[in-house]
């Protein structure tokens, strides 16, 4: 391809509006719901292998995984796609003019630049998070092997190159594309995961699926993306785009924090059994949620 597909804000009239709407709605909620629904057979799968206790503390291992994903992407995932489209998965109206007099001259060289910035970012991170597996786990965990740790960094650093790069596909309006790339990290994740637990590494084995399973999607993200990068680095605009993005950070934070915080509070005063059952619950709800997620998509 020549580079990124940059939408047309000015393009379309009410009509087609409503019915590009309704169309992608029901793309976005039927690949919502296949993800959705592999997402919740994973967790029973592993809910089977697993005491109430191990549940607990994998739910606590995905928490420190999301939140190494979310603190590499601080601000450079948001920039990137400001950069490269002008507007990113959050975007809203009342900066529009500066999203158009910002855009990056080269947008194949800006995301490039934005995908090996967050790499490297990831690298040092997650190299940080293995090297202090030990003090972490105990502080996280308790009593508990710091491997499960170093898979839980793994995790969360192969997420943060996927969800740059599968959030750039949906904003370059390839549904299909992007409905392929979010269903594949579901299916990978169960079908790395199975194996390991038949195995009887329990717990283990469901980190360390999850880590194999969200690195494969994002290697089949960008290889889907292919025509929209290049690979390069350019410290001027890695500059640029930390700047765009920095103005998101603490809605980002914010959002995440009342979102994926609650399991690590609750850890602090209740057992990792109870947890477990906190957990298993609360991977349920986000089945609730499949078709508002699709309609806010579209």
């Amino acid at each position: 391809g020549s580079g990124p597909k940059r939408p047309d804000k000015a393009a379309g009239t009410g009509a087609a509006l409503g019915t590009q709407v309704l169309r992608y709605s029901g793309i976005h909620g039927i690949g919502m719901l296949l993800g959705n629904v592999v997402t919740f057979a994973a967790t029973i799968v592993v809910a089977n292998f697993s005491s109430p206790g191990e549940f607990g503390q994998l739910g606590l291992l995905m928490f420190y995984s999301g939140l190494l994903t979310i603190l590499f992407t601080l601000a450079s995932k948001q920039g990137t796609l400001k950069r490269t489209f002008g507007g990113d998965d959050e975007d809203d109206d009342d900066d529009d003019e500066e999203d158009d007099d910002d855009l990056a001259t080269s947008p194949r060289r800006s995301l490039g630049t934005g995908l090996v910035t967050i790499t490297m970012v990831s690298i040092i991170g997650t190299g940080l998070s293995i090297i202090f597996a030990d003090p972490i786990s105990h502080y996280l965990l308790g009593d508990a092997d710091p491997n499960l740790v170093m898979y839980a960094a793994l995790a969360g650093g192969t997420a943060a190159l996927y969800r740059v790069s599968s959030i750039a596909v949906w904003i370059e309006r390839r549904p299909y594309s992007y409905i392929a790339v979010e269903v594949a990290k579901p299916v990978f994740i169960l079908a790395a995961t199975v194996p390991l637990l038949i195995a009887g590494l329990s717990i283990k084995g469901a980190i360390a699926g999850q880590a194999i399973g969200t690195g494969l999607a994002m290697l089949m993200s960008l290889v889907v993306l292919r025509g929209s990068w290049e690979l390069c680095w350019d410290w001027r605009e890695a500059i640029a785009i930390y700047k765009k993005g920095a103005i998101r950070v603490p809605l980002v934070l914010s959002m995440w924090v009342v979102g994926y915080a609650d399991i690590f509070i609750l850890s602090r005063f209740v057992s990792h059994a109870d947890l477990g059952t906190y957990h298993l619950a609360s991977r349920m709800a986000f089945l609730v949620a499949v078709l508002p997620g699709g309609y806010r998509k579209a």
